[in-house]
């Protein structure tokens, strides 16, 4: 019940959040957020953030209201990486992750982008990371943690499965 109360209450902040960007969150909209269960939560987050794609929002305070969700008491560490890539090719960005923390890495694809994954390398160029799900709201680190036990430069790498176009990704860490 906490959880479905806390999934509720992230729900509103993104509605609340996409108001005051110009959106118009309707109040049954709200209601119906209030009485979902947790899966159907998840489904009516992407669909605000699909929303939100659709009404021209920056990338970047996507990103942001995906990380309310996802990456709930973490902070942002680094800078908003942001790019383009078409369908069926991939594009490499450095992070840099330190041991001692625990990190998740939240990603949103942009009008064109129907299907988008993240794949995570370590120092030494192996696979730790993917993100399983077929959709544009990619995100490292829910089914198994992201605690490197050594600090170094990893490649987040995107690669754009079906459809194309801009992107934006953030890495969030443990305070």
């Amino acid at each position: 019940m906490i959880k479905l109360i806390a999934a509720a209450a992230v729900a509103l902040v993104v509605l609340g959040a996409l108001a005051a960007c110009g959106d118009r969150a309707d109040s049954s909209a709200l209601v119906q957020l209030a009485s979902s269960d947790e899966a159907e939560l998840g489904a009516e987050h992407d669909r605000v953030l699909a929303d939100a794609i659709a009404s021209g929002a920056a990338l970047g305070q996507i990103v942001e209201l995906a990380a309310k969700k996802y990456a709930a008491g973490l902070v942002a560490e680094g800078a908003l990486i942001q790019g383009s890539v078409v369908e069926g090719a991939r594009s490499d960005h450095l992070a840099v992750l330190r041991a001692g923390h625990c990190y998740r890495i939240v990603a949103v694809g942009g009008a064109g982008v129907e299907d988008m994954d993240l794949f995570l390398y370590d120092p030494e160029g192996v696979q730790t990371q993917q993100d399983p799900a077929q959709d544009r709201f990619p995100v490292l680190g829910l089914q198994a943690e992201i605690c490197p036990p050594r600090g170094g430069a990893y490649r987040l790498q995107v690669h754009m499965y079906k459809g194309g176009g801009p992107f934006a990704a953030r890495v969030y860490r443990t305070p």
